[in-house]
């Protein structure tokens, strides 16, 4: 093809050109777009991991909270794994910012998503073995107070608050009444408050202390029976544990005969010098009348 002058020859290279740009542009524009979704796609699995990372977390979170409730003491270990989980959650919050930022380097967060995941499963399997391997003992401070008595499974029993309600003095209640259907035996201390407690209306009184005790959490403390407080005697006091009395005995639930009033005139109390039980009389006077709350779990 022969072009008549130089003029018509220049215009048909320059649209040759211009076809060729825009070929280019449009090929180009493909490559982009393929890019652009291969960098959502590569956004979005990291979300994805970010989630089960989330998750694992969480695992370990829900794990700290069986901790709190079932082994002996929430010790340096246990301290140790929260501040770990909470550096890790910190972690991953920045991640998830990451993620959000258009210079996200896809390369740096999978690389610290695989770390943090690892980390995670670490601490909850550490925990977990921490949490199975341990069964409370008595002398452990959990659950509100002090063991001093635990089932043969290791993760129920009794304990005793870390202090006295009453040093001294405190009424046990309902003088020349009847109280009926209190037991001394070990493990009654509970049923007999309750029995004392719907039997008695004065305002103030041993078993009513402990009924209205709210300590370290918890509400739901009672009167010790005999047996309860003769094992808080032989597990803590005999051991050193619990600054327990020893120059004024501790109420017991237990009804006893005392005076003119019979069986409706004293009450059992409980000699932490000595581990010996006596009736006294049930108003209580100078130097009787000590009161300590228990509660099991």
């Amino acid at each position: 093809m022969m072009f008549k002058n130089s003029k018509n020859r220049n215009k048909l290279l320059t649209l040759i050109g211009v076809l060729i740009l825009v070929v280019g542009c449009y090929k180009n524009e493909d490559e982009i777009l393929a890019l652009i979704k291969e960098i959502r796609g590569q956004n979005e699995n990291l979300r994805v991991q970010v989630t089960r990372l989330q998750q694992t977390a969480d695992s370990v979170s829900n794990a700290l909270k069986l901790a709190n409730s079932n082994i002996s003491n929430i010790d340096k270990k246990v301290d140790s794994i929260k501040i770990q989980l909470s550096s890790v959650l910190t972690q991953i919050n920045a991640l998830n910012l990451q993620l959000t930022q258009a210079n996200a380097n896809i390369a740096d967060i999978q690389k610290k998503i695989s770390e943090l995941q690892l980390k995670c499963t670490d601490l909850y399997n550490l925990l977990l073995q921490y949490i199975n391997g341990t069964k409370i003992a008595v002398g452990d401070k959990v659950n509100g107070g002090i063991v001093f008595y635990v089932d043969t499974s290791g993760k129920h029993g009794l304990v005793a608050a870390d202090q006295d309600q009453s040093g001294g003095g405190t009424e046990w209640g309902c003088y020349c009444t009847a109280i009926t259907g209190t037991d001394t035996s070990f493990g009654k201390g509970a049923a007999n408050t309750l029995k004392i407690v719907q039997q008695c209306s004065q305002a103030n009184y041993a078993a009513k202390i402990c009924d209205n005790l709210i300590l370290n959490g918890y509400s739901d403390w009672y009167l010790p029976s005999n047996g309860e407080l003769n094992l808080m005697y032989l597990n803590l006091k005999q051991k050193g544990i619990g600054n327990f009395l020893t120059s004024v005995p501790y109420w017991s639930s237990c009804t006893a005969s005392y005076g003119s009033c019979g069986i409706n005139g004293g009450a059992y109390t409980f000699n932490f010098s000595n581990g010996t039980t006596v009736s006294e009389y049930r108003a209580g006077y100078a130097g009787t009348g000590a009161v300590r709350a228990i509660r099991s779990f």
